[in-house]
């Protein structure tokens, strides 16, 4: 494979990407309670990944992303305050925290016209061993002071729902 064609095929490869990440870019235009309906949602535009970093890159990615509102304080002054943790690659299932640039809607559907995302945190490895949740304040401050997370694997049977084991 040539160094061009490996090129062209990183840059499809992240334009996937950039499709799961797409999904962080609609946002709601207004009040809603209960459900989410389509009409609450609006399209903003997209944005690219970012290189990658150590460890990992965003091949086969969008296992997993979540909005967290501190991150990128410098973003604020850009309107997209926040930032983005996600997977990255799926068989290396580390994690990225990513800025969250302006988003564009490219007329002539051009990767070049959109802005790209830089690179917070670098792809980490994590371990939750299944699940990971929080559990309730008042039985943490009464039996693990300062620890709130869970976390554990399935018991009796193929991933069942069971709790921990």
């Amino acid at each position: 494979m040539t160094s061009k064609d490996q090129s062209e095929k990183r840059s499809s490869i992240r334009f996937f990407a950039l499709g799961m990440i797409l999904s962080t870019m609609i946002a709601v235009t207004g009040a809603v309670a209960g459900l989410i309906q389509p009409s609450d949602l609006a399209y903003r535009g997209a944005f690219r990944l970012p290189d990658v970093s150590r460890g990992s890159d965003w091949t086969y990615s969008g296992y997993g992303m979540t909005f967290y509102p501190e991150g990128d304080p410098a973003g604020a002054s850009d309107g997209y305050p926040g930032s983005i943790y996600a997977v990255g690659n799926d068989q290396d299932q580390m994690v990225a925290e990513i800025s969250i640039p302006v988003p564009v809607i490219s007329a002539s559907k051009n990767l070049n016209d959109l802005n790209t995302a830089t690179m917070l945190q670098p792809f980490t490895e994590y371990l939750t061993n299944d699940f990971l949740f929080e559990i309730p304040e008042e039985w943490a401050n009464a039996n693990t002071p300062g620890l709130r997370l869970v976390s554990g694997r399935y018991r009796e049977g193929q991933w069942s729902g069971l709790g921990p084991s």
